[in-house]
């Protein structure tokens, strides 16, 4: 992925994919994120 922006009304694909991994981490799966290196500032917080 290039980057992750989360639609401010809580619903949409990508908040589906982030909702998802999130439920995975909580089951116990490792997760790992890899995005690509001249967008990583951007997806900062």
């Amino acid at each position: 992925m290039y980057f992750i922006i989360l639609e401010p009304e809580g619903e949409g694909p990508i908040n589906e994919l982030v909702n998802d991994i999130v439920d995975a981490k909580d089951r116990g799966v490792r997760i790992k994120i890899v995005l690509e290196d001249f967008k990583l500032s951007e997806n900062r917080l």
